[in-house]
């Protein structure tokens, strides 16, 4: 991991997006990241940041003035969603979702071009569905493709993908997943990792705050969304 402190507070990127890195230090992808918040609040309660070489484009984790902010680099983000645009079309269709009585979950596949092929939201609801998640969709409404086309997309996700859906990103080799956020629910991210998928989580407030709304008014219907007993 490395940090650098700012002007703001104290600024620690975590080795949350570099498997190597994590079996490395023994712990999993997704022990890194409480490693990151422990360590962050060590530094920040001794009021210093001790730098270490760090690669720019690896998980970062902000703390400011006792407050937590969790995310990628801005340029790293800009790179991958130019001006958040896929993210929005997938937020979009999360709310379209959710509009017709549905979980708000969405999704967009997004061609090596940067052309959004399809977007799609999770139906299991509207269809009587028990396969139609938000990135099960998208695939479903872009048709038949190439596997040429998919080896260059990004699934864009307004939230971390469950097994299934990182089953058909894996099995149409599918090499980088935007996710939304990943607080509400962490899905097999560490599996996508390890099969040398990059996964960037944006931390987003807006996908947090629907899904956030949405278990707080249907915890039932989330459960059964995700195999879980009531």
């Amino acid at each position: 991991m490395a940090t650098a402190s700012t002007g703001f507070g104290l600024r620690l990127r975590a080795v949350g997006e570099n498997p190597e890195a994590a079996d490395a230090a023994g712990i999993s992808v997704a022990g890194t990241r409480y490693a990151a918040l422990a360590v962050g609040g060590v530094l920040m309660a001794v009021g210093g940041a001790l730098p270490v070489p760090g690669d720019p484009r690896l998980f970062t984790l902000n703390i400011t003035n006792g407050g937590l902010m969790m995310g990628i680099e801005p340029a790293v983000l800009d790179a991958v969603d130019p001006g958040g645009r896929y993210l929005a079309a997938a937020v979009a269709a999360a709310r379209q979702g959710r509009a017709a009585g549905g979980i708000p979950i969405g999704a967009a596949l997004i061609s090596g071009d940067g052309e959004i092929l399809a977007t799609g939201y999770n139906k299991r609801v509207q269809l009587g569905s028990a396969i139609r998640h938000g990135e099960t969709d998208a695939l479903e409404n872009a048709g038949r493709l190439r596997a040429s086309v998919y080896a260059r997309s990004t699934m864009v996700t307004t939230l971390s993908p469950c097994d299934m859906c990182t089953g058909a990103i894996l099995l149409y080799k599918i090499p980088r997943v935007l996710v939304g956020e990943n607080r509400t629910f962490y899905g097999a991210e560490d599996l996508l990792r390890s099969r040398g998928v990059e996964v960037l989580v944006v931390d987003d407030e807006e996908c947090g705050q629907l899904m956030r709304d949405f278990i707080a008014a249907e915890p039932a219907l989330w459960n059964e969304d995700i195999g879980a007993e009531n």
